[in-house]
């Protein structure tokens, strides 16, 4: 594989392998995925090292910086992928009695983002069966998001999707023995 410097690049073009010194090599681009396939390991490696010389990717303006997040995932961030999902607990309609309200408060809340990841070894299973019900087995904190990803990518519904989640790496043994597998489903 031929990867760019920075992360959000974005390829303007792929390089030239010389036939001469890898006549075997072919290389493979596929969006912004450059690679090159070839015989051998090592001749592929030598080949995506050539590549890579004189493969241009775009420069990334990199991220918006903890002063400017808020803003950025407000204005810039592609929100229409995720549609938001209701729960089946909400009913009606609030915008009617909103305008009518005689008194209106507004308010716009932030705190600041943390990432919380496993730092162990991680792996997720996924048996997808006849009656189209697919059961996808992972360690996942956020088995509701979950469901709603896997659906929207395998064109369904989170009806069919149901998550199985199992204990993390970092779960203490005493914390394993509380925490039971989960199900996640309609």
């Amino acid at each position: 594989m031929v990867h760019p410097k920075t992360l959000g690049s974005t390829l303007i073009s792929a390089g030239q392998l010389d036939k001469k010194q890898f006549p075997n090599s072919q290389v493979v681009v596929k969006g912004n995925l450059v690679g090159v396939v070839a015989p051998t390991e090592w001749e592929a490696i030598q080949a995506s090292q050539q590549l890579a010389a004189t493969t241009k990717w775009s420069d990334w303006k990199g991220l918006p910086g903890s002063a400017k997040l808020h803003d950025y995932l407000r204005k810039e961030s592609d929100w229409t992928s995720a549609p938001v999902q209701k729960s089946g607990e909400s009913k009606g309609d609030v915008n009617p009695t909103i305008a009518s309200a005689h008194k209106k408060l507004s308010a716009t809340y932030q705190f600041s983002y943390m990432k919380h990841a496993p730092i162990g070894p991680t792996m997720a299973l996924a048996d997808v069966q006849s009656d189209g019900a697919v059961h996808i087995h992972t360690h996942n904190q956020n088995p509701q998001a979950l469901r709603g990803e896997i659906a929207m990518m395998l064109g369904t519904t989170p009806d069919h999707v149901i998550v199985h989640t199992h204990p993390v790496p970092g779960i203490t043994a005493d914390r394993m023995a509380e925490t039971p597998a989960r199900k996640t489903k309609p």
